[in-house]
């Protein structure tokens, strides 16, 4: 599929190497809802103590932009991308950036990529597959805390 076939959903995976988590998490949520809508960009960030893991989607020339913003950001080190591909509709509308914390789930980001790995060697590589797997963890973590992390509202 190309890029003139739909949205770019990508995910990736870094180090966290800021000072404070949560000042960092604050300011990457004023970012997002202030930028993302405007950008067209919806996703899910999880920290879960030491690294990031995210999903973006959205006009493949947003998404590229962010990425290289995210790759100069001196509180990221170390960006691995997990899969990069194209889908023909958004998975994550509804936010236009969901921020949660992994450890509040019960999950880690080494669960994650080992999911992501065993998925890859077992069955057909699906992105939309590992977008569930997020959706899924942001609902236990809904569950867990009654923190409205989200910033709703992205595009349709």
């Amino acid at each position: 599929m190309s890029s003139g076939d739909g949205l770019r959903l990508l995910a990736y995976v870094c180090s966290h190497v800021g000072h404070s988590i949560s000042e960092d998490l604050e300011a990457i949520a004023s970012s997002a809802f202030r930028n993302n809508p405007r950008l067209g960009l919806t996703g899910a960030l999880f920290f879960d103590g030491g690294r990031f893991v995210q999903v973006l989607e959205g006009p493949p020339d947003s998404v590229e932009t962010l990425l290289g913003l995210i790759r100069s950001d001196k509180r990221a080190r170390d960006v691995e991308i997990l899969f990069d591909t194209f889908e023909r509709q958004r998975s994550m509308s509804e936010w236009s950036m969901w921020i949660g914390r992994l450890q509040d789930s019960g999950t880690e980001v080494a669960d994650i990529k080992a999911f992501r790995d065993a998925y890859l060697q077992t069955f057909r590589p699906d992105a939309l597959d590992f977008v569930m797997l997020f959706r899924r963890l942001i609902e236990q973590s809904e569950q867990a805390e009654s923190h409205p992390k989200a910033t709703k509202g992205g595009p349709g």
